[in-house]
């Protein structure tokens, strides 16, 4: 009998491993029907995957190596959760009950902030959450964001030679565009409180689906780490920043997100829910909030859109 039920994972990661194959041969390692194995490899294309498909075989257009979770679980000083795809990591992440990461290989309803949606293409993205308790108020969380952004700026330049910066309030922005995004959801009550710290990076997503975003956007470009050895380092430098945020708030992190900080010397354009305006940047606080210049008015910021004049 005819294999209906073999997995996509295990497709995709067939595929990954020979790049370029006959149809009847993926058709008998699966011990499958022609029919099947087209159906799930045009799932895999819908995801995302750049394939070629027609009826005589398959063809990868960009290279790629899937995640290996073994070797990151193995790496990495905090529990490790792993879906090949989900709806959200920062879903998962919210619904957790333990300090923990989770990665995914794909997402169907990635969020960026502001309700916008973030693009994770199959195998081509770095996708993850963190899920992390504090015991102080949900108020002192201000300043996360800025935390979160140096660690991952931080592994960037640790890899490459990229002209990066940091964008308030969680932007990584290249040369030609912006590489990575962060979304913090958080929630608590007294004394305690919980933070969903979502992180998506442009890997190696191809051009026509980075032209498809409604703004410049560009891959990290990294050749000397393969996927896998960046997130478990980015992993365990994130959890030594978050360790240095619950004890120093952003006392010793500041200076370096003001290294990278994009919005030095500019003029910016702010929007806010009931309001925008155009300000004088200034820095941003100890306290992780935006200071600004408004006529002769300072003003402090806590949310809101930016762009660039």
């Amino acid at each position: 009998m005819a294999n209906q039920n073999f997995c996509l994972e295990s497709l995709f990661h067939y595929v990954a491993v020979h790049n370029e194959l006959e149809l009847k041969k993926i058709v008998n390692t699966f011990g499958s029907t022609t029919h099947v194995v087209l159906q799930k490899l045009n799932e895999l294309k819908d995801m995302g995957l750049p394939l070629t498909i027609d009826c005589n075989g398959v063809k990868l257009n960009k290279f790629f190596s899937p995640l290996d979770v073994k070797s990151l679980k193995s790496q990495s000083q905090k529990k490790i959760h792993y879906l090949f795809s989900t709806d959200s990591t920062n879903t998962l992440a919210k619904m957790s009950n333990e300090d923990a990461v989770f990665i995914t290989e794909h997402q169907t309803q990635g969020r960026g902030q502001h309700g916008k949606s973030w693009l994770t293409p199959l195998g081509q993205s770095v996708a993850l959450s963190l899920s992390y308790s504090f015991n102080f108020p949900l108020t002192h969380l201000s300043g996360l964001n800025i935390a979160i952004g140096v660690a991952v700026i931080k592994i960037i330049k640790q890899f490459s030679n990229l002209q990066v910066s940091l964008k308030w309030p969680n932007d990584i922005i290249g040369e030609f565009g912006k590489i990575a995004g962060i979304l913090i959801e958080a929630q608590g009550s007294g004394n305690k409180c919980k933070a969903c710290i979502g992180i998506g990076i442009n890997w190696n997503v191809s051009q026509n689906l980075l032209d498809s975003i409604n703004q410049p956007c560009m891959n990290v470009e990294i050749e000397s780490v393969n996927r896998s050895q960046f997130l478990a380092y980015l992993i365990n430098e994130l959890d030594k920043v978050i360790n240095e945020f619950k004890s120093n708030k952003l006392k010793n992190l500041i200076s370096l997100w003001n290294e990278f900080d994009l919005l030095e010397n500019q003029t910016i354009h702010i929007t806010e829910p009931m309001d925008s305006y155009d300000a004088t940047y200034l820095n941003v606080d100890a306290s992780g909030m935006l200071k600004v210049l408004v006529g002769k008015e300072e003003r402090l910021i806590s949310s809101a859109s930016i762009k660039i004049l």
